[in-house]
């Protein structure tokens, strides 16, 4: 059995208005049947379930990036440790954190094999050696398990999925790749699911447009994310061996009114056939730091 951990950066529930535009694209209707994830309350189905996901861990204030992304991935409650939502890059107490309880670290020493689907440039750790840059927590998470990053070669091997998906902001940057479809991205993500037991994958652009972006651009990467899921979800991985989580850090393309996060609740969504595993996700996430406790219970 392999675990898909798809961690999608600002994504949170928002409300049935033009504003979200999850709910004006029509989003996730073809995958669950719920236009935009607009709900408030836990839903459970045959073959998946969607929680409501508290990303504010008892701090006061927006959610952020480094401290809701350090959660997710360890299982710590980040905010409190720090005493605040930190945004950006972990800081040094929160790097230490990901180091000792990377999902990735711990997945590993239980004897099982995980990795890390996002393909990496060279030139990017070029440019941190360079620049000493901080990294990211998923980027973190990965150094600290000791595991092999995937490269940009490997997209093509059927082994990796860029950030964008479809390799198109990849093209802008280097004329010697080329486009891939989402159904081919799809196929990636499931090759890595059957030969590993646990694969985790970073989507950010989410966020990304959700400060910056315009409408056109976000219903470009919304409408490019439906079609990679929907090809994951549906057409290739099966669900009886496999289950998909999708949760995020807290919210912000849902909500086209502010260029910030916000205190908006996030979706947890699991996807399996596995009655038990829907059921105990089901009934036992209230938080972000569940999502990562409770994946932890399937690799002692």
């Amino acid at each position: 059995m392999g675990f898909l951990l798809f961690f999608i950066d600002g994504f949170g529930i928002g409300k049935a208005s033009k504003t979200n535009p999850l709910y004006s694209y029509g989003l996730w209707k073809s995958i669950i049947g719920l236009k935009g994830l607009i709900t408030e309350n836990k839903i459970i189905k045959k073959s998946y379930c969607i929680i409501p996901t508290d990303a504010k861990l008892g701090i006061d204030g927006i959610p952020q990036s480094a401290t809701g992304q350090t959660t997710i991935l360890t299982g710590i409650n980040a905010p409190k440790i720090i005493g605040a939502h930190i945004t950006g890059y972990p800081s040094t107490t929160l790097t230490e954190v990901i180091n000792r309880h990377s999902i990735l670290k711990n997945i590993k020493e239980k004897g099982f094999l995980p990795t890390s689907a996002n393909a990496y440039s060279r030139e990017y750790f070029k440019m941190i050696e360079e620049k000493n840059r901080r990294v990211s927590a998923t980027t973190l998470a990965i150094m600290a398990a000791g595991i092999s990053f995937k490269m940009l070669d490997d997209i093509y091997k059927g082994d990796a999925v860029f950030m964008d998906i479809t390799n198109h902001i990849l093209v802008t940057r280097y004329p010697n790749h080329r486009k891939i479809t989402t159904k081919n991205a799809a196929k990636n993500i499931v090759n890595l699911i059957n030969t590993h037991d646990f694969v985790l994958y970073e989507y950010f652009l989410t966020d990304h447009f959700g400060h910056k972006g315009n409408l056109k651009q976000k219903k470009y990467i919304l409408r490019n994310l439906n079609s990679f899921l929907k090809n994951i979800i549906i057409k290739s991985l099966d669900l009886n061996k496999h289950t998909v989580i999708i949760t995020s850090d807290h919210g912000n393309i849902e909500d086209s009114t502010t260029k910030q996060h916000t205190e908006n609740k996030v979706p947890t969504i699991v996807f399996s056939k596995n009655r038990k595993i829907l059921l105990d996700f089901y009934k036992n996430i209230e938080t972000i730091q569940d999502v990562p406790r409770l994946i932890m219970n399937y690799f002692v």
